[in-house]
């Protein structure tokens, strides 16, 4: 002890320095990891909205894509029975015309546009996901360390307290005594003068 009483002055206590330090200790240990805990709740919330959004949007994106292939499959159906029917000029004319249609909308562009927008936005989702779970093992981690501080925190608290409250008890008593012996030496000094 004679180690941390010559860090300190006279006037400190080390047992003091543990005992605040200690308080300190458990409300940082009660309020950090609660205060990092709503945040990674928040970002949950926040999650799950865009998760939301996402998933809506991939199925809006789905059932037209669906509208798209089941609307492919009837111009096919037009044209193998146009070609089946052998109407001449003029169904050659429509098939080309069919076939123009189908390859601007279904080959070369809005089709592929909202599968390739689907896998995007799937693999957002998967991101978002990871990201979360992550966030949950912080979380957790937070909680480990908040115990962690608590009981070291109160370990210090107790501790510190118990020796500076006897420390301060044991001063008094020397204080006490001291006061009580120079009392006697000055009524032994005034009753010595009297005779």
């Amino acid at each position: 002890m004679e180690f941390l009483s010559s860090i300190f002055p006279s006037t400190d206590n080390p047992y003091k320095f543990l005992f605040v330090g200690g308080l300190l200790l458990i409300a940082f240990a009660i309020i950090y990891p609660i205060e990092r805990e709503n945040e990674i709740d928040l970002e949950i919330v926040l999650y799950n909205k865009e998760a939301n959004v996402i998933n809506n949007e991939i199925e809006e994106l789905r059932v037209k894509v669906d509208k798209e292939k089941a609307l492919s499959r009837l111009i096919i159906d037009k044209i193998d029975s146009l070609k089946s029917n052998n109407g001449g000029k003029g169904s050659q004319i429509l098939i080309d015309q069919l076939k123009n249609d189908f390859n601007k909308t279904y080959k070369g562009g809005e089709l592929s546009e909202k599968l390739t927008e689907i896998s995007t936005k799937s693999l957002i989702l998967e991101y978002e996901q990871k990201r979360i779970k992550v966030l949950q093992k912080h979380a957790r981690k937070f909680r480990i360390i908040g115990w962690v501080l608590l009981v070291f925190g109160s370990i210090s608290t107790l501790f510190g307290g118990y020796k500076w409250l006897n420390r301060f008890k044991k001063d008094h008593i020397v204080s006490d005594k001291k006061s009580e012996l120079e009392l006697w030496e000055l009524q032994n000094r005034v009753s010595g003068k009297q005779e």
